[in-house]
């Protein structure tokens, strides 16, 4: 974004009528300089220059992220600037861009179920239950019974529905949301509408057709527009940009979360061909990082942070091809320092 502004990539009136509070980011830019955020993005300056004009200058184009952009100190900021990229580039809601699918179960008319993209489908269990197993939906809807709670999670409403005997059947429930969802049959004999028998009736799935253009019918503020300022945006925009310009203490390093290609940081590493060979679970260090501390490859490190100690055996690797920064499989982004083999024989 600091880019975009800087070269005059960004029409000010076209974000105004989709959005408000762009002017009140904008003097937020100035501390964010690719030359500023180089050291915490690992990129150097004239490469993230490149990449900013090639997504303003592109026909089409999106900017996406997910899980590694969210889980850190601050991710929803993360996220939000992805939304603000999109919508400063004439990208959301545009084709080739961040469009919006009219789900078959609406998230935003039915806000306590999750909705679905442009296409449904029906996955039965991959596992069948022993007669003596409680589905995970029968323990939650116990839980929540004893806790004086219910299916609805309006408490009137559900001491009403278990006086009259309702019993929940999350089957009935998804068929309900289906036919008086977007697409739904609305219970009429002669529509073309869906209903969960006609999606369980379709091995691929039920098309629900493309993604609408715009996307001011997935908004909810009464002006139409998405509200850049809201919440604690700005302070966050501040606090980061303190944290880019704070002096670090000497020796101290960022520990960073990284993906480990063969599980994914995910169930995966219970399978045994995905986690043969080579010890995964260890922190990357850059060989100056290592220098400096006094470690070697495969040696085993004090890895200290405010919250507390932990042994990690060490890799020694130009894969991590950023001083200052060490990486592990973790979801993590934290201040930290490193001790020498000495550091662990003495603790």
């Amino acid at each position: 974004m600091h880019v975009l502004v800087e070269t005059g990539h960004v029409d000010r009136a076209r974000i105004a009528a989709v959005a408000s509070g762009f002017a009140e980011i904008e003097p937020h830019l100035a501390a964010f300089s690719p030359e500023a955020t180089a050291f915490f993005t690992g990129i150097a300056p004239a490469v993230t220059r490149r990449i900013a004009l090639e997504f303003a200058d592109a026909r089409r184009a999106v900017a996406y992220t997910r899980i590694g952009t969210c889980n850190n100190a601050f991710g929803t900021l993360g996220t939000w600037a992805t939304d603000l990229l999109n919508i400063a580039t004439g990208r959301l809601g545009a084709e080739g861009g961040w469009m919006f699918p009219e789900p078959a179960l609406d998230g935003v008319q039915f806000t306590r179920f999750a909705g679905l993209n442009g296409h449904a489908r029906w996955d039965p269990p991959v596992v069948a239950r022993a007669p003596d197993e409680l589905a995970d939906w029968q323990i939650m809807l116990r839980l929540a019974e004893e806790l004086g709670g219910g299916p609805v999670g309006v408490r009137w409403v559900d001491t009403l529905l278990r006086r009259i005997g309702f019993r929940y059947d999350p089957e009935r429930a998804l068929d309900l949301l289906l036919r008086f969802g977007p697409h739904g049959d609305r219970f009429l004999p002669w529509s073309k509408g869906i209903n969960l028998k006609k999606v369980k009736a379709g091995p691929y799935g039920v098309d629900l057709g493309p993604a609408r253009t715009g996307f001011r019918h997935r908004l909810q503020h009464r002006d139409g527009k998405a509200h850049l300022t809201a919440g604690p945006f700005l302070p966050a925009m501040a606090e980061l940009a303190d944290e880019i310009t704070r002096s670090h203490d000497a020796g101290e390093l960022l520990l960073i979360g990284r993906r480990e290609l063969r599980s994914n940081n995910s169930w995966m590493h219970n399978v045994p061909a995905l986690v043969a060979g080579l010890e995964r679970c260890v922190l990357l260090v850059h060989p100056a990082d290592a220098a400096r501390a006094g470690l070697r490859d495969s040696q085993p490190a004090r890895l200290e942070s405010r919250t507390g100690t932990a042994i990690v055996p060490v890799r020694v690797s130009d894969d991590q091809h950023v001083e200052g920064i060490v990486g592990q499989s973790i979801l993590n982004s934290v201040p930290v320092r490193l001790g020498s083999v000495a550091d662990v024989a003495a603790a």
